[in-house]
């Protein structure tokens, strides 16, 4: 969304911007979760993406059960809120928002990207 309303509100009248932008923000985000991860039982990660590279970490949950957290206390800290988790598959989400120029025009706007992500078994 943008300062609140989704890309075709808020490009009204320019839709193949809106499409454009949205199209280059979401290709981004899938790409950057291509490939697999493991978690073990011993509070690390193993992940791997579909170039081979691989990165390593730690992961925790909250208390209450709701909150991943990926390299905790470190520069490269992560979190997803859990929104469903059974034996088989871990539904997570999680949201951000940046302060951008989106459209060039000098005024900065609020911008934030939803990220559900889904992992199975």
């Amino acid at each position: 969304t943008i300062n609140g309303e989704s890309f075709s509100e808020y490009f009204a009248g320019d839709e193949s911007t809106a499409e454009i932008i949205e199209e280059i923000l979401t290709a981004s985000v899938q790409n950057s979760f291509d490939g697999t991860i493991e978690f073990k039982s011993d509070g690390t990660y193993t992940a791997e993406n579909e170039n081979t590279s691989t990165e390593e970490g730690t992961w925790s949950i909250n208390s209450d059960g709701t909150v991943l957290t990926l390299d905790g206390g470190t520069s490269e800290e992560f979190y997803f809120d859990i929104i469903t988790s059974t034996s088989n598959s871990l539904v997570l989400n999680r949201t951000e928002t940046q302060s951008q120029d989106i459209d060039f025009n000098g005024t900065i706007e609020e911008v934030s990207t939803i990220i559900d992500l889904t992992l199975s078994k």
